[in-house]
């Protein structure tokens, strides 16, 4: 499709900056008042103060549906040599990705054509907030990428998202390698994510298991007792009714989505980082969804969970180095194992690690 193709985000829209990953940047989207201002740009997200406005170009391009932006947020992607394009990334969703899940199970996307000077006036507000001291540190210096001339309108998960009756509490979290990474040793006493968490906790200096540290295997073990202990640990500080928590394990020893994602991720590389084209398009969606997010909505009385997948932009081939290597690190230093100087098999977070 050509770029005049998609819907066109008008230019009186009021943006907030939401959120911000290592790929793309997140902002709500309002539509405009009966009466509307300048658009703005306001940046109260997480650790950001009220609102700065920025006056974009004016545009006579024609808006989306209100009701349908009211619930979504705006995703742009990072101009970064490891991220895909927009319109590549938007066709495996829609042929590769869409077809594998049951309806209602991802976090609908869709492409949109962004007024003139949009991205230019989002760049300065970014430069203005790294001034002020207002960017997370690790993201200082990076910029959106000015040349596609279009964005993703993603459903808004969050509580302010909601549209439903009642109230909801929701919880965010990546579900992970939900299966052990075919390249492991074999008798590995980790599992794929286990093993890099505790590479990477030791290169701090923190020795033992977190507070919020969970294994991936537990959520597909149908153990309830190993789904407890997972969802007690993505909880912290999230969910402080006990009936909801129930309900989350409820839905993930019946909802059968996380085995679901296991089985893809598994399908989509049998062979493991070492023996595999990590180049490969098949490679990089099992990396894709080896890295996704999984949306949940609990209603606090009645009504069923709402779950979706999202972050489901194919992988870079750019990346493939820095697979291959990782890989070959937490197997020469023998992270796929557990030592006692780190700890103890009773410890541990990893649901291998409790097999005699």
């Amino acid at each position: 499709m050509t770029v005049s193709s998609y819907h066109a985000l008008a230019s009186t829209i009021s943006l907030t900056y939401y959120a911000e990953g290592g790929a793309n940047i997140l902002y709500r989207i309002s539509s405009p008042p009966s009466t509307p201002p300048s658009s703005s740009v306001d940046d109260y997200g997480p650790g950001t103060p009220p609102p700065s406005e920025i006056d974009f170009a004016s545009s006579s391009e024609s808006d989306i549906r209100a009701r349908y932006i009211e619930k979504r947020l705006l995703r742009l992607r990072k101009d970064l040599s490891t991220t895909t394009s927009v319109e590549e990334a938007q066709s495996y969703y829609v042929k590769d990705i869409a077809p594998i899940f049951n309806e209602g199970e991802l976090v609908e996307q869709e492409i949109v054509r962004l007024p003139v000077g949009l991205v230019g006036s989002l760049n300065a507000h970014l430069e203005l907030m790294e001034r002020e001291g207002r960017r997370e540190k690790g993201r200082v210096g990076t910029r959106l990428a000015d040349w596609e001339g279009v964005g993703v309108c993603v459903l808004d998960m969050s509580a302010e998202g909601y549209r439903g009756e009642g109230e909801v509490v929701c919880v965010e979290f990546k579900p992970k390698w939900l299966a052990q990474s075919p390249s492991a040793p074999v008798g590995a006493r980790r599992c794929r994510t286990c093993a890099l968490r505790e590479m990477r906790s030791c290169a701090r200096g923190e020795l033992g298991v977190g507070k919020g540290c969970w294994c991936p295997l537990d959520l597909v073990s149908q153990d309830r007792k190993k789904v407890e202990k997972a969802v007690g640990a993505i909880s912290v500080g999230v969910l402080r009714d006990k009936k909801v928590e129930e309900r989350f394990i409820d839905w993930v020893l019946s909802s059968g989505l996380l085995e679901r994602l296991r089985d893809v991720q598994m399908r989509m590389d049998p062979h493991g980082v070492i023996d595999t084209d990590t180049t490969a398009k098949a490679f990089r969606a099992a990396m894709t969804l080896r890295d996704c997010t999984l949306f949940l909505r609990i209603p606090l009385g009645e009504g069923n969970i709402e779950a979706r997948l999202a972050d489901l932009d194919l992988k870079s081939s750019a990346k493939a180095q820095y697979w291959a290597d990782l890989e070959k690190r937490l197997i020469d230093e023998d992270w796929y194992a557990v030592h006692m100087v780190h700890d103890e098999a009773k410890n541990s977070a990893c649901s291998l690690a409790e097999r005699g």
